[in-house]
């Protein structure tokens, strides 16, 4: 009898130092917060927990379970990046990372597992079919989960499982569960379903449709008022070639004409160094031929193409 009595002694003083230095009996998760959001089939996804060290022993590492096979997981807390690593063991990846610190009794500290989840979310004809499990443990006093769902996306009729409180910000429908302490037994695996459908047409289909409006507008304004300035910047070279037929005086004349869409009858003279008397029995004899036209401005008089030149 006394044997068995030394062997449970032996085995009690065993548990009781396990339990001493177990980092899952010495924290409890005073709040474990998840943020979704969802690009195609995958979500990706922000846990944070808040650990409350409740032991005299210090912690130096956190672990905690995420329900499927993960990918690009970062870990950090409110400083950086924190060493960390993961294992995919029985449908669940458990991911390990070591504190920047240990963390003495009584202290808060927060830790971030950033990640997604690829191939989360099925389609059956309209509708979207997300999934999200969330194993709390029993040290979790607290969880609360957001899901933001894609822009121009609304929850399906009766599409979501557990209820949830539904908000928006405008853009995006969100869905929130807030779960407290004392967490009923059959949350422990905490198991989101939500079926959503495409409202209609996204605000960024608005947005892009504006731009090109406006953007087809600008052509057009700026089409218009090259066309008012009575010569078009891009028929200049094809008005060129067409006064080769004309006289080597003329032509001179009318190159400044076409180049200055417009030009002073005194500017002339100045610039090709003819003699007044020539230039006016040049242009009255280009006026007769119906292939320029005086306008008289104030005291100038401008010349200009008249519109069959500029048309054929």
């Amino acid at each position: 009898m006394k044997w068995i009595i030394a062997v449970i002694m032996i085995i009690s003083v065993f548990l009781s130092l396990f339990s001493f230095q177990s980092p899952v009996s010495a924290q409890q998760i005073s709040s474990y917060e998840s943020s979704i959001t969802v690009t195609g089939k995958t979500i990706h996804e922000t846990r944070s927990f808040t650990v409350l060290n409740t032991h005299e022993t210090e912690l130096t590492e956190f672990s905690y379970p995420v329900s499927d096979r993960i990918e690009n997981l970062v870990v950090t807390d409110s400083k950086g990046s924190l060493e960390s690593s993961f294992d995919y063991k029985g449908g669940k990846t458990i991911v390990k990372s070591k504190f920047r610190h240990p963390i003495s009794q009584g202290e808060n500290y927060t830790i971030t597992f950033k990640f997604d989840l690829p191939d989360r979310v099925s389609v059956k004809g309209d509708t979207y079919i997300l999934s999200s499990t969330h194993s709390l443990l029993a040290n979790v006093k607290r969880f609360k989960l957001k899901i933001t769902l894609p822009e121009g996306y609304g929850v399906a009729e009766e599409g979501v499982s557990p209820e949830a409180k539904i908000s928006s910000d405008g853009r995006h429908v969100i869905l929130i569960w807030d779960v407290k302490e004392p967490i009923p037994a059959e949350f422990r695996e905490f198991k989101v379903i939500v079926l959503y459908e495409r409202l209609g047409i996204p605000s960024s289909f608005y947005y892009y449709t504006i731009i090109a409006v406006i953007s087809i507008l600008l052509v057009f304004l700026i089409y218009r008022y090259l066309r008012s300035r009575k010569i078009d910047i891009f028929t200049k070279k094809d008005l060129s070639d067409k006064i080769e037929i004309l006289k080597g005086d003329e032509q001179r004349i009318m190159k400044l004409i076409i180049d200055c869409d417009g030009i002073d009858q005194r500017e002339i003279i100045k610039k090709t160094g003819f003699s007044k008397a020539k230039v006016s029995k040049i242009l009255s004899e280009l006026e007769k031929r119906n292939i320029i036209f005086k306008k008289q401005l104030g005291r100038k008089n401008k010349i200009f193409l008249t519109k069959k030149v500029k048309e054929t």
